[in-house]
């Protein structure tokens, strides 16, 4: 009876009834002698049990944290754990700390180490991409940002869904990003920043085509930089990798910075340090009405590292982010279980704005529990009975509000107009129960009462 959550109604909102079965399931073993215990024994053992349970689950969960990040670990005042240095000094800025994670990131003249402080994942943010993955298609568009679009392949490719369930997830691989994804991200993250644009990908191989063959670039196709002026910073993702421009296997970021006239240069694995000759031709023509590029330096600025083959595009929207919020970072080689916190952040900040439509859920006939819906399907050929009624009329039970076709209440279409209260039985005071026939049709449906060819004689077929 105390375990029972129907002691306390207000209580059924805010416990999880699953994990406290869970938690019932670990207390089986010791229920025998908790039982036979005084009240006061009870519940003092009972409270003791569920402190080193709790104590079992913090510790897994701290070990998890500290796989990710070489920061000592503190608790706050509000009993959450922080990372060392980033803990509010009072309860009441504890909010505004988490939400802004680069306000308490504290920068020297050597940059930043890594710390998944700066990089928050929200929770209901979580819970809402899990909804994204199980309901949307692949093909469904979540986010357009200007010219650049992500659908749910695309999420799944920043994030799978496997990290979503678990973001301490041991799996080593992690698949590539696409061109979409890449793009629609760093496109997000300069959305709302002034000063500052984002040149997709895909637009430098539309240039190339037309400067190998004409020495020139169409109008048209420069029609994404005619708003720059000489302060503005552009981020130019860009895929690399082979020798043809219009194919390649590995991201980088170009930054081009108006204000101090510079270059940067965000690569992962450091093999493109410096802008080649040929491409800087392409981009001095491009820019030329703008920046005399010839006149500006090319910097390789301290950025983290990755030691795998397919981690660039998490590595290149990362230091994107880190580039608008002017944070430089110390070197270092990031591991799996960081890239893997990477990867659910990125993928859910994509979706914090993305509404969640509710899917309608699908008229059933309540007929249909009981298998003697005039219009369900055999179980043979899963072939509807009347496949050629296309259109159903309904009507709702007042008591129940269950719903059943007119042709299983037993009403003809004419009788509709006059009926103003139905109901199906829900209240009948005493309920009659057939064992041997439920059991028939529950077990082989109507066609165990009647066969096909004795209901074609009854219409007259």
């Amino acid at each position: 009876r105390l375990r029972s959550l129907d002691l306390v109604p207000e209580l059924a909102a805010i416990v999880n009834s699953s994990v406290a079965e869970q938690i019932n399931r670990e207390l089986s073993s010791s229920r025998y002698f908790l039982c036979s215990m005084k009240d006061s024994h009870f519940m003092f053992t009972l409270r003791l049990l569920f402190h080193l349970h709790n104590r079992k689950v913090n510790s897994k969960y701290e070990e998890g944290i500290k796989r990710m990040t070489d920061d000592p670990l503190e608790i706050g005042p509000d009993g959450r754990l922080w990372l060392a240095g980033s803990v509010p000094t009072k309860l009441e800025n504890v909010e505004v700390a988490m939400s802004t994670g680069g306000e308490t990131i504290t920068q020297d003249e050597h940059g930043v180490l890594f710390s998944v402080a700066m990089f928050p994942v929200v929770e209901r943010h979580k819970a809402k991409l899990a909804q994204l993955y199980a309901e949307q298609s692949n093909s469904t568009v979540l986010l357009m940002v200007g010219n650049n679009h992500a659908n749910v392949r695309d999420l799944k490719l920043i994030c799978p869904p496997a990290l979503v369930v678990s973001d301490t997830s041991t799996s080593s691989s992690s698949p590539w990003l696409n061109d979409d994804g890449f793009n629609t991200r760093i496109a997000q993250l300069a959305e709302n920043i002034q000063n500052v644009s984002v040149i997709p990908s895909f637009m430098f191989p539309y240039w190339w085509r037309d400067w190998r063959t004409h020495r020139t670039v169409r109008d048209r196709s420069l029609s994404c930089i005619k708003d720059l002026q000489e302060d503005t910073r552009v981020l130019f993702p860009r895929c690399v990798g082979c020798k043809d421009v219009e194919k390649g296997n590995h991201f980088i970021v170009w930054v081009f910075d108006g204000a101090s006239k510079e270059i940067r240069v965000y690569d992962s694995l450091a093999l493109y340090k410096t802008i080649t000759k040929n491409n800087m031709e392409l981009l001095s023509f491009v820019f030329g009405k703008i920046w005399d590029l010839r006149e500006w330096t090319q910097k390789y600025p301290a950025q983290w590292k990755q030691n795998d083959g397919n981690n660039c595009g998490v590595f290149g929207i990362t230091m994107a982010q880190m580039e608008l919020q002017s944070l430089y970072v110390k070197e270092e080689v990031l591991g799996h279980n960081q890239l893997h916190h990477l990867r659910l952040y990125h993928a859910t900040e994509m979706v914090a704005d993305v509404k969640v439509e509710k899917k309608k859920r699908k008229q059933q006939c309540m007929s249909s529990n009981i298998h003697v819906c005039v219009f369900q399907e055999r179980s043979l050929d899963q072939q509807l009975l009347h496949p050629e009624v296309t259109t159903h009329k309904w009507i709702e039970c007042d008591s129940c509000k269950g719903w059943l076709h007119i042709e299983c209440a037993g009403i003809q279409p004419a009788e509709l107009k006059h009926t103003s209260t139905f109901h199906c039985g829900c209240q009948n005071p005493q309920l009659w129960i057939f064992d041997r026939l439920r059991g028939i049709i529950q077990e082989k449906g109507v066609q165990g009462l009647v066969t096909e060819e004795e209901i074609r004689v009854c219409f007259g077929d």
